[in-house]
């Protein structure tokens, strides 16, 4: 068994969080507590970036960040529920931990709460806020294991980081699943929510076979009931405001989102013209001779950013589609056009940003995402039909609609 260490066996979310808002505070980086402890689990650079923080502000904070942590005893942090008799119920197993967090912190933390025996190696990567789980440390951990015969190897994580660490040394993956990473689920071979869904002594994971399809479509079905229609609501509005007023919907995401954003730009060209319309709509990336000369010329993550400067108009809209809210290129882009005065909207997990705004939405799958985008197109419909007159969006002249290329 391998387990990570923060949000998998240390319930240390909260904790972390407010070490976050000290490093952020003490360089004078200000961000709400609830959108600090939703990105926790990224790297700290990252995380940071997301905030505000660049350049010597980043390389300070970050700095910053890894000396608390270094020091940090975790005293009031909490085990993950049913950790501990369940991790007993395995005597007979090899424990390790492959983590990011201090050496020092983890041995301190296990010696409070009497588990200092339980693991046999301990594998720190303190990574001052840089990477992930590195490559050395996981060729380490396979060779090793690789001597040892292992018939089952199991692997317990709450990041990206820890399923690509499974996947590279061929564990069965448990994801620890919490508000953050709900994208993640079904990435994992099995997620759970703490220690106490798995049974105790259990000789083989749990829900195997027709059990995990059950489990995608209950999760599936909770989640859209939690989906925010107040949220998907200003999203059509948004985009029915722009139409009206000759500009551009501009649709920007990474692989299946991507494939969700041109579905999504099909409904609403469809919707608009049903009331004798047309809508501007333009995907960024969808033309590969434009985004692989930025990307091959210039540079990859700013590809779609370079593509929308020379075309983006204020009244225009940037809708960028991510499971994730992490990609650097959709962040770079939604920068761009914020900095230029225009309006994005970001449909990520669990939020919804408009400018500085923030409303729940719901954990987001590409299942979920994809079912957002036809509600707003419902919603769309509705309101052109019922609520805004026909004469209306027939001024959006033809030779406007030049602006936006399919």
């Amino acid at each position: 068994m391998i387990f990570d260490f923060d949000g998998t066996i240390a319930d240390s979310h909260d904790y972390l969080a407010d070490l976050s808002l000290r490093s952020l505070a003490e360089h004078n980086i200000t961000s709400a507590r609830d959108i600090v402890r939703e990105l926790i689990g990224l790297p700290t650079r990252e995380r940071f970036t997301k905030h505000g923080a660049s350049g010597t502000q980043l390389d300070n904070a970050t700095e910053t960040f890894s000396k608390l942590h270094a020091e940090s005893t975790y005293e009031d942090v909490p085990l993950i529920k049913g950790f501990v008799p369940w991790i007993h119920s395995f005597p007979e197993a090899t424990k390790w931990i492959l983590s990011a967090a201090p050496e020092h912190t983890i041995h301190t933390y296990l010696s409070q709460h009497q588990l200092s025996d339980t693991f046999q190696e301990i594998i720190s990567i303190h990574r001052d806020g840089h990477g992930d789980k590195s490559y050395e440390a996981r060729r380490r951990v396979k060779n090793e294991l690789n001597t040892m015969n292992c018939r089952d190897i199991w692997y317990f994580g709450d990041e990206i980081s820890d399923l690509q660490a499974a996947g590279y040394i061929g564990a069965i993956s448990f994801l620890l699943h919490n508000r953050s990473n709900h994208h993640l689920r079904y990435m994992a071979d099995f997620s759970i929510c703490d220690y106490a869904d798995l049974p105790a002594g259990t000789p083989s994971p749990p829900n195997h076979g027709t059990g995990i399809a059950r489990q995608y479509i209950a999760d599936t079905q909770s989640n859209m009931r939690s989906l925010s229609t107040g949220a998907l609501a200003q999203l059509a509005d948004a985009v029915i405001q722009t139409v009206t007023s000759k500009g551009v919907v501009y649709l920007a995401g990474n692989g299946g989102c991507h494939s969700i954003a041109e579905h999504f730009a099909t409904d609403l060209r469809r919707v608009f013209s049903s009331v004798g319309s047309g809508a501007l709509l333009h995907i960024l990336g969808s033309n590969n001779s434009t985004v692989s000369a930025f990307g091959n010329d210039l540079n990859w993550e700013s590809a779609l950013r370079d593509e929308l400067i020379p075309i983006l108009k204020r009244p225009d809209l940037l809708l960028v589609l991510s499971t994730s809210g992490c990609s650097p290129n959709l962040l770079l882009a939604e920068q761009c056009a914020r900095q230029f005065g225009t309006r994005a909207i970001a449909m990520t997990p669990s939020l919804v940003t408009d400018g500085g705004s923030v409303t729940r939405l719901a954990p987001l799958s590409e299942d979920l995402l994809a079912v957002s985008c036809h509600v707003v197109s419902r919603l769309i419909r509705h309101r052109l039909i019922n609520v805004i007159a026909g004469p209306t969006l027939k001024q959006v002249s033809s030779q406007d609609r030049t602006r936006g290329s399919h």
